[in-house]
């Protein structure tokens, strides 16, 4: 596979035929071209992997904003301990537990809730405990967000990086294409 080219017809058959290193060719600027392009090659893969990341940062943050909402619905606007049924049943509840869980609510404060569900009692709550998972929930929520501004970042980098390596490979393929039409213009002048 490391054989040597000494006309590529093309970038990509530079870049195909190995490792540049091994390849010799008598124009330079296709070197220089296929760096670019294995460069290019290269940020395609990372460019592609921090998308999905970017994705499912963006589908965390709605699943725990949807929850915010949720709990926030389950309110009555006092700060009571009073008890009160916890969702309209023990699933929907053991569900919310399930997500608050996942979403920064350490175990031991729904430990009264859970064990309420295993016993097969209605999970009940508090406007007051609602608040303190609320507290929780925003403090994971302001994590994710500044975990998605840090991947965001990256990802604009990796777009500009991008850009700029795959023009960097054209325009040293349209110097070549230059340099060879200023040299067939300069060699008709001369005979």
């Amino acid at each position: 596979m490391s054989e040597n080219i000494i006309f590529p017809a093309s970038v990509d058959e530079f870049i195909n035929a190995g490792n540049l290193d091994t390849v010799n060719t008598i124009n330079p600027l296709f070197r220089i071209a296929a760096a670019n392009m294995l460069m290019t090659r290269a940020l395609q893969g990372a460019l592609n992997s921090q998308t999905e990341s970017v994705r499912l940062l963006a589908k965390e943050t709605e699943a725990v904003s949807k929850l915010k909402a949720e709990l926030s619905a389950l309110k009555t606007g006092t700060t009571t301990t009073t008890l009160r049924p916890f969702a309209k049943d023990n699933a929907d509840a053991k569900r919310l537990i399930d997500a608050m869980l996942r979403y920064g609510v350490p175990e031991t404060e729904l430990k009264e809730m859970t064990d309420a569900y295993n016993r097969g009692a209605r999970v009940q709550i508090s406007d007051a405990k609602l608040q303190i998972f609320g507290g929780y929930i925003d403090a994971y929520s302001d994590s994710l967000n500044t975990r998605n501004s840090k991947e965001q970042l990256t990802l604009q980098s990796l777009t500009n990086r991008y850009t700029q390596a795959g023009e960097q490979a054209s325009n040293v393929l349209q110097k070549d294409a230059q340099s060879k039409g200023t040299i067939v213009t300069n060699s008709r002048g001369l005979s």
